[in-house]
């Protein structure tokens, strides 16, 4: 007689958690407060965890400074970290990474308070952490979009996570605010079809998003 044994796999769901609060220095010796400088002052978090000698963070690293300079660089109210994960990497070995890619985005290391602020999203509190390099999007009241996805060929859905977070302050409070009006399809009717459609909110300074499959949302 044989016997069949099922195993159910029911996913961990995670209500309510907000970022939990961090104090890091930078490799630039600048102290930065998650609540009290940012998300208090209504500001877009983002976090990429990496480490110094990981490859695809290496590969990667040009490509975040280009999206930092799309969101402004730090000089409106989106801000990027990159904290290492590993207790090896320290600010020295994180500013030598930073000047070989000419990034100018704040980063620290483990005697930066990086590697104690990475743990919250290590320990499966926001998700399955996948390894580096991972990204995280915080709104101003704190809810995580924990995981999203940035490649060197497409950064729309991450693009999409910091644009929904602005849809967020502290007065409206979270979710990601009321559900986007802005949906529309293209639908080329000339016999030339071009080789690609390009949308961008030109009244606002928005970035460039390629329309993949002639849609938008």
């Amino acid at each position: 007689m044989k016997y069949f044994y099922f195993l159910f796999f029911l996913p961990i769901l995670v209500f309510g958690a907000k970022a939990p609060d961090f104090t890091i220095t930078d490799y630039k010796n600048k102290v930065h407060n998650l609540y009290a400088d940012y998300l208090d002052k209504d500001k877009v978090v983002v976090i990429k965890f990496f480490f110094v000698d990981c490859p695809p963070c290496n590969t990667l690293a040009p490509y975040v400074q280009t999206a930092y300079n799309r969101w402004g660089g730090g000089t409106g109210r989106v801000e990027f970290f990159e904290l290492s994960t590993q207790n090896w990497d320290n600010n020295i070995d994180v500013k030598g990474y930073a000047l070989k890619h000419g990034l100018t985005y704040p980063g620290a290391g483990q005697d930066g308070g990086a590697f104690a602020a990475c743990a919250p999203y290590k320990n499966g509190t926001f998700g399955p952490f996948y390894g580096t390099p991972s990204f995280a999007v915080i709104d101003p009241t704190g809810e995580v979009n924990y995981g999203v996805r940035f490649t060197t060929s497409n950064q729309v859905e991450f693009d999409t996570a910091v644009a929904r977070a602005l849809r967020v302050t502290r007065n409206t409070g979270g979710g990601g605010g009321t559900g986007c009006a802005k949906v529309f399809s293209v639908n080329t009717i000339t016999t030339k079809k071009p080789t690609q459609i390009i949308v961008q909110d030109i009244t606002n300074s928005g970035p460039e998003y390629v329309l993949a499959n002639g849609s938008y949302n």
